[in-house]
């Protein structure tokens, strides 16, 4: 008991002074463009929008991006070994870059189940025994769904992801399967969940929260914008989220780390 009253403390004053340090980088920051001359900004400033006036510096410093490069250097909190369970599920294969940290960076990892349907990004990822590729698409329904290709990335046209995207390469249409068929496969074991999935996080974490059962442990993905109020879609997704979850960090259009409350 009393073991378990210390850790608790521990943790709580943990997250106490990781908020700490992080008012503190982003109080410097902020001082920092301002000895660097970067000049106040008004809230009537008929410059809002352009990345060049004050406003758009100033959103430029503290976007999601800038503050996980600047917070997380190399990515580290994405592959902390303190986040992983002994089964892995990927949702977005590509390069194959998230597989091989996590199998370097997490040896206590058994398991890595990958979701990629782009044949070219599955041949990609490795050949390790820990490592199983399936290629398909995890999507709120088991169908057939078109996915775009854009480079060095492919998502689903119905999430509003084109508005962002460059023009589109090729369509091609993948076999799609459900977030609780992946669930079945590894048997319902502790899971933690690693996405990328180019704005398919909206509808697939949307589906997996409103059924409730077979819930990573953690979760860990790339936020996107999509549609016409891509904060709007991003807030009340987490606003989901926090039903179950607790924020580790929260970076917009970069990276979101929850964990099972």
């Amino acid at each position: 008991m009393k073991d378990s009253l210390l850790s608790n403390l521990a943790v709580k004053h943990l997250r106490r002074l990781f908020v700490s340090i992080v008012n503190k980088i982003m109080q410097f920051s902020f001082m920092s463009s301002q000895r660097i001359g970067i000049p106040q900004f008004s809230p009537a400033s008929p410059e809002k929008d352009s990345l060049n006036s004050p406003r758009g510096k100033m959103q430029e410093s503290f976007s999601g991006t800038s503050l996980m490069y600047h917070l997380v250097e190399s990515d580290w909190l994405l592959y902390s070994p303190h986040l992983y369970e002994e089964n892995v599920v990927i949702i977005g294969g590509f390069h194959g870059v998230a597989t091989r940290r996590i199998l370097m960076d997490t040896p206590k990892v058994n398991k890595i189940h990958v979701y990629e349907p782009v044949p070219e990004f599955a041949a990609l990822q490795p050949l390790d025994t820990k490592v199983t590729t399936y290629s398909q698409a995890i999507w709120s329904e088991e169908q057939n769904i078109d996915i775009c290709l854009d480079g060095d990335f492919s998502f689903v046209p119905e999430t509003g992801r084109a508005e962002y995207a460059r023009p589109i390469e090729k369509t091609m249409r993948v076999e799609a399967t459900t977030w609780q068929r992946a669930s079945d496969r590894i048997g319902r074991k502790p899971v933690t969940l690693f996405m990328n999935a180019e704005g398919s996080e909206y509808p697939i974490l949307s589906d997996m929260l409103k059924k409730g059962n077979d819930l990573p442990r953690q979760i860990i993905f790339q936020t996107h914008k999509v549609g016409q109020n891509p904060h709007k879609t991003l807030f009340e997704l987490r606003s989901k989220l926090a039903d179950f979850y607790e924020p580790i960090v929260c970076f917009d259009f970069a990276w979101d780390v929850w964990v099972l409350s």
